[in-house]
Parts: structure tokens; sequence; C-alpha cells
């Protein structure tokens, strides 16, 4: 299966500062991918440096309890229902898609943890309502091992909230 994919992740935040002459405005602004002035990258299929050839994302709903998803081949294609196994992660995006204070999910922190992204089992990043975490590395991405390093869990404590999930990789 050939996957290619375009991706278009862009900073920009405008900074105004009232003086004597009217308004002062500054705007901070970069490409978070490829070179400035691109709008986006393309990621070739393959399973190179750069390359990649599967891509899972889902709508979760995360329901009071840790959701741990087996990287190794508990993911099921949407296009026709096979087994998507990751053998490494390039990157994943995340979305809080919830609007509530206190719904926070916490990704990673798992006995069989895909933990490499962060460093050790015990460490999890936490992601508010509305916030995103994307995590990228085209070149080496983050080694998946079945059975002891493949499962990413999402913790939404005790709330019941959705999340949207993108993972890129390969076999």
């Amino acid at each position: 299966m050939a996957v290619i994919n375009e991706i278009a992740l862009q900073v920009k935040a405008t900074e105004q500062q009232p003086n004597d002459l009217g308004t002062s405005s500054l705007v901070h602004r970069f490409n978070l991918l490829g070179a400035e002035g691109l709008d986006r990258i393309t990621v070739p299929n393959g399973t190179g440096a750069g390359e990649q050839n599967r891509v899972w994302s889902a709508t979760l709903a995360l329901a009071a309890a840790p959701a741990d998803l087996d990287l190794a081949g508990g993911l099921t294609s949407k296009l026709d229902g096979s087994a998507v196994t990751f053998g490494t992660v390039l990157g994943f995006a995340l979305v809080n898609k919830s609007t509530t204070a206190a719904e926070v999910v916490t990704v990673g922190g798992n006995a069989n943890a895909f933990v490499n992204w962060v460093g050790a089992q015990a460490h999890t990043v936490k992601v508010g309502p509305g916030g995103v975490l994307f995590v990228w590395d085209p070149t080496d991405g983050y080694a998946v091992t079945a059975g002891t390093g493949d499962v990413l869990t999402l913790d939404p404590g005790a709330a019941t909230f959705d999340v949207d999930l993108i993972i890129w990789g390969t076999p």
C-alpha cells in the first residue's frame, strides 16, 4: 500500500503595541516543517529515512479510564480492516477536543509503554483542553518493540471526552 502525506504546520502570532503614532505590529511566524516559504512538506512512500508507508488515525472517545493503543498490531486499517503494525513511529499528532478545564489527557506511562519519544516509562506529557501534541522525527523515528515497548497510553483521568490522533510510521 502506498502512502503519501502532505503535512502543513505553521505558527503565527501577531503582537501589537499602541504608541503615539498609532499601533506598531510585529508578526512572529515560522513553518514547523519544511523550508521557510513552503506551506507543506510531502512525506514520500517507503521505509528509508524521511519516508513512511503506514498511517493510522481515529477520533477516540476516552471514557474515564486509560486507553492503551497497541502500535505493534492492535490498530485496524480504515481502508481494508487489516492490522496496522508499526516498527517505527516517525511521528504522531494528538488534539484534545475538550473545552472543559479539567479534561486533560496524559500521554504515556504504561508498563509496556512506547516511551522512547519521552525518555522513560514514568515520563508523560499532559495535553489540556484544546491542546495539541505533535511529535515528529522523519529521519530516525522512534522504535516500537512488540510486547515490551509498543503501547501508547492515553489517560483522561476521571473525565470523558474525545481526542483526535494520527500516527505515521513504517513496519
